[in-house]
């Protein structure tokens, strides 16, 4: 079981975060040029948003509105992947 749900994240991460770059991107009027899974140091999965300057914040360095608008925007890519 274990495997099958490493294979299903691995399977719809791409799209994911794809849809919600281009929402966050949005919100953030450009201040932020998309977000990325990484692995951390527990080899579990975690989002890092990437500035437009290319810097990468973790989730933890982020502001409250924009942790805000990332959550939004993960939740629009939701929403949208699953419509389709």
């Amino acid at each position: 079981m274990k495997q099958q749900v490493e294979d299903y994240r691995r399977k719809t991460q791409g799209p994911m975060v794809g849809k919600t770059s281009s929402f966050f991107k949005a919100l953030t009027s450009g201040a932020f040029e998309k977000v990325a899974a990484q692995i951390d140091d527990k080899d579990q999965p975690q989002l890092i948003a990437i500035r437009a300057n290319g810097e990468p914040v973790p989730t933890s360095g982020l502001s409250e509105g924009t942790a805000d608008q990332l959550y939004l925007s993960l939740r629009l890519a939701a929403i949208s992947l699953h419509r389709l």
